[in-house]
């Protein structure tokens, strides 16, 4: 079998280096299949042409050619070898789909998961592009099968390919296929709708003739170049509206499109309708402002057309070019305008973008790239990124997280597989307990009761539910054994940050609040979560670090508010002495700042800056006047902090200790995170007498050439 010229020349026009390989795959397809009927080469050239037409990138182009050969004894390191690793992947996840149809068959349950399959294999969206346009040939060609054939390939059809158009927005293939499984479904209804559809459409040949007319003129009267178009609604759309309503309750049997240059057009057009024609109240509906969960974007109005003597309801949708494109191919209009030369607006790209993005997350707020690059990313590693899909021996799906291993699949089945799992098969072949699965696997696991579990296989497993029965399983079967290896584990962690274990255990606060708030009962329920994993050794090192900072900070405070008498503090309560006092950590007022003090529950007085918002909004009742002994703070020291952006480079911060070093202010803390243009925001914590002492801090490190500005 040849190819034909006019398909020759149109891969001239729109792939040109690529067109080689293009051919290249027609005749590696050719000789794979040598022994099979011409029917079957048929059926690849024009799933080929389908996408062809839909301007389909190359590689899409030719994994709808060759991947029926991966079921022709030909390895998927062949295709990689003689297309790339790209086309190879595609064609992996194709070949899956004799599994997904037997597993459709067996478990009706499914078809959510099925669907999640579908969009999530080979991590690419290509996959199922290149199949629904298989599928779409083969709907064309159920004619000549059996009824039994029909209705079951039909159904399939119906229930797993129609919804992932949706998802894709694909309206193209969505109408033809609705279409086709209507037919074969549902023959009597198809049959009347259909002609009812015929001879609504001859009946409304006026009408839509007059429409035109007049919104041509409405569009040039405006200096708006525009394209009018009509369409008649797709049977399988007016018998779904008719099981809700009757045939002439429904307005939008016939609709005329107004294509249009901008969205400014969009509502000049609207406008302009609506001054020339009566609009249907409830009827109007701005999918631009609001866009429908598909991202589908388009203004739609009903009106009343006056024609013979009667009002006629006639829906109009008013769009861009690129909604409309976007409405037809989803997707695959980024290649229908990469193809052609047309470039997109950054509002087009976006909506392409947040659509795919939208289709592979569950959250429901979704943050638009700034880089459009990253709109072929999506493309290219599906929706589903962080979830795989697996089969079980009977054909039940399985949900996993990305890079998940058998043992996983193992403690998602049943826990008791998991625990006596001894090895595993993918895809009828032995492979290692840490083998990576790939949506679409089919996964066997080996068990024998005798095998427990191994404390190894808390690094290797990825799953959460994994994680716990493993956690859970040393906790119950290991207690005394998880004592002494959590023991050891802790104190391995403390000499790493040079401390003594020792110091840890005697300190009898820390260790009854940890007690306290892990809902342990001792010091060896500690010790033994360590071991089998449920809290780390260097979780409880963190905590201990941060309560000795605390405490240090206690220390200080209480150095710098001590009070003897009345005459020996630095801060006067209101003419009253002998009061706890202690500076408020969200503000950190220093000598010469305005203060007040604020009666807490429990914890004696805050002193804050009048300044603080804290206190903008704290109840008036309990706030007390407060003042600075200025014959006191001379010999005190205080914490603020001293925030700055600065030139992201490691050498800052020995600048900045360098040049607080200089004039004597003690550092206590750096902070540091990056900004969104790449230079760094610092936080430096410091002791200091004054806010004279302040300001030379702040004139200190504005001098400094890499500190570019210093906020108090």
């Amino acid at each position: 079998m040849k190819l034909e010229e006019a398909f020759i020349s149109k891969l001239e026009v729109l792939y040109n280096k690529d067109q080689g390989q293009i051919i290249k795959a027609f005749d590696f397809a050719s000789k794979k299949h040598k022994d099979k009927p011409e029917e079957h080469l048929r059926h690849l050239l024009n799933v080929a042409e389908t996408l062809v037409d839909l301007h389909a990138d190359p590689v899409s182009v030719i994994c709808s050619i060759v991947y029926g050969c991966m079921n022709n004894d030909t390895t998927k390191q062949e295709i990689e070898t003689e297309f790339g690793k790209e086309v190879a992947n595609i064609c992996d996840g194709l070949s899956k789909f004799s599994t997904i149809t037997l597993c459709y068959r067996l478990h009706s349950d499914e078809n959510e998961n099925l669907q999640k399959m579908i969009l999530s294999l080979g991590k690419d969206a290509r996959v199922a592009l290149v199949k629904l346009a298989d599928r779409l040939h083969d709907m064309k060609t159920l004619d000549s099968l059996p009824r039994e054939t029909q209705i079951e390939i039909a159904s399939e059809t119906l229930d797993l390919f129609v919804p992932i158009t949706e998802r894709m927005s694909l309206g193209f293939f969505k109408h033809e296929l609705e279409d086709l499984c209507f037919k074969f479904l549902y023959p009597t209804e198809y049959a009347d709708i259909t002609n009812y559809l015929s001879d609504y459409y001859k009946k409304s040949e006026k009408i839509i003739s007059d429409v035109r007319n007049t919104l041509e003129k409405l569009t040039e009267q405006n200096h708006i170049e525009a394209k009018i178009q009509s369409r008649l609604k797709s049977a399988f759309g007016v018998f779904k509206k008719t099981l809700t309503k009757s045939k002439d309750q429904i307005y939008d049997i016939i609709a005329h499109r107004v294509i249009v240059p901008s969205i400014k057009d969009c509502y000049t057009v609207l406008g302009a309708i609506h001054e020339i024609w009566k609009p249907v109240e409830g009827r109007i509906k701005d999918y631009i402002a609001h866009p429908k969960k598909n991202n589908y974007r388009s203004l739609h109005t009903t009106v009343l057309f006056p024609f013979e003597g009667r009002e006629i309801p006639v829906e109009i949708q008013i769009r861009t070019e690129e909604m409309h494109i976007f409405c037809e191919y989803g997707m695959a209009a980024h290649w229908m305008y990469k193809q052609t030369g047309s470039n997109l607006s950054d509002a087009a790209n976006d909506a392409a973008f947040y659509n795919l993005k939208k289709s592979r997350t569950k959250k429901d707020t979704v943050n638009k790239s700034d880089d459009k690059s990253e709109y072929l990313e999506v493309i290219k590693n599906g929706f589903f990124i962080d979830k795989i899909f697996v089969f079980t021996p009977n054909l039940n799906i399985v949900e996993l997280p990305d890079g998940s291993i058998p043992l996983d699949f193992a403690y998602a089945v049943h826990t008791n597989v998991g625990n006596h799992c001894t090895g595993a098969k993918v895809n009828d072949k032995m492979v290692p307990i840490n083998h990576k699965l790939s949506t679409g696997d089919m996964v066997e696991i080996l068990t024998n009761n005798a095998k427990a579990p191994s404390r190894d296989w808390l690094k290797l497993c990825r799953s959460s539910g994994a994680l716990s029965k493993l956690r859970a399983y040393f906790k119950k079967e290991f207690k005394e054994d998880n004592i002494k290896i959590g023991h050891s584990m802790l104190e391995e962690a403390a000499k790493r940050k040079g401390i003594l274990i020792s110091k840890i255990v005697e300190d009898k606060e820390f260790v009854a609040e940890t007690i306290r708030k892990l809902k342990f009962t001792s010091l060896d329920d500690i010790y033994a979560a360590i071991g089998y994993g449920g809290i780390t050794a260097s979780s409880v090192i963190s905590k201990f670090e941060s309560q000795q900072k605390k405490q240090s900070r206690k220390s200080r405070f209480s150095e710098a508010l001590k009070s003897e008498d009345k005459s020996g503090e630095t801060i006067f309560i209101d003419n009253q002495g002998d009061l706890l006092k202690s500076i408020a950590k969200c503000c950190n007022p220093i000598p010469g700042d305005e203060i007040i003090g604020f009666v807490s529950k429990g914890r004696g007085i805050i002193i804050h800056k009048k300044t603080c918002k804290n206190i903008t909004n704290a109840d008036k009742t309990r706030l007390i006047a407060a003042s600075w002994n200025d014959k006191q703070t001379d010999s005190a020291s205080f914490s603020s902090n001293v925030t700055m952006r600065a030139l992201n480079d490691n050498n800052i911060y020995a600048e900045l200790t360098n040049a607080m070093s200089e004039i004597g202010v003690k550092v206590s803390s750096i902070e540091s995170h990056p900004t969104k243009n790449g230079d760094l925001h610092i936080k430096i914590g410091i002791q200091i007498k004054n806010k004279a002492e302040f300001s030379s801090v702040k004139n200190k490190l504005l001098s400094l050439p890499h500190v570019y500005d210093v906020f108090s």
